[in-house]
């Protein structure tokens, strides 16, 4: 099974080509505003081609659907959507936020992905790698004020008996808020921020081997967007 990867939802371009679990090649560049549309179709076959494929070769072209730069994930999903149409390929999504996840491997704390909102809001969700090395979501997708989010955290810290570690650019924002309510909390290193195409490639390889008769209509894929006029808010589950 061979997947085409891209991620639009941050300042990079991150792209990859899987062959099922083997990543075969990925590109990760970082774009000045607004250059996504310029430069994601070169880029895409620039890929191809240095794996002497073409898109009729690809079986699954997978999209990062955010959170993130709205504009960054119009122009990604609109650009997997064409070469669907074109190439008959089938689409999938995955949540980028999943994608940053996977680079944390800590299996001692919770991984929190937080991105700035702002006005004092936030987009997040948290994660644990489980007793099997797996990466685990253990809650929503969410948008909330930063204080009933670091509240949620502290819950989900005390019943998991896990400390945490905070991911993705909300740290630039609340960094200082977040060292006074999580006394134990680390900070992952920014490389470590960055929603990448293989990662995206990697979960979309799994989500298959888990269902292979799942079927979604391209049209029923979209983004998930970062503020609440456009957002898909998902209240936080009960604990």
């Amino acid at each position: 099974m061979k997947i085409l990867a891209i991620d639009t939802s941050s300042k990079f371009l991150s792209l990859a080509l899987s062959e099922n679990d083997k990543i075969l090649k990925e590109k990760n560049r970082q774009l000045k505003k607004f250059e996504h549309n310029r430069l994601l179709l070169r880029e895409i076959k620039s890929l191809l081609e240095k794996c002497n494929l073409t898109i009729n070769d690809i079986d699954i072209i997978s999209v990062g659907r955010g959170p993130g730069s709205f504009t960054g994930l119009r122009i990604g999903l609109a650009a997997a959507k064409g070469l669907v149409f074109k190439s008959g390929r089938r689409l999938m999504g995955i949540c980028s936020f999943d994608a940053v996840a996977l680079n944390i491997k800590d299996p001692e704390r919770l991984i929190v992905v937080i991105e700035d909102a702002r006005k004092q809001m936030v987009y997040g969700c948290v994660y644990l790698n489980n007793d099997i090395g797996k990466l685990e979501r253990i809650s929503d997708y969410q948008l909330l004020p930063l204080e009933d989010f670091c509240k949620y955290i502290l819950k989900l810290s005390k019943k998991y008996k896990k400390d945490v570690i905070f991911t993705k650019d909300g740290i630039n924002s609340y960094k200082e808020e977040l060292k006074k309510a999580f006394k134990t909390a680390v900070f992952a290193d920014e490389k470590k921020w960055l929603p990448k195409a293989a990662n995206i490639a990697r979960l979309t390889f799994e989500n298959c081997k888990l269902n292979k008769k799942m079927k979604v209509k391209n049209s029923e894929i979209e983004p998930l967007y970062l503020h609440s006029q456009y957002a898909n808010i998902t209240k936080p589950k009960k604990i």
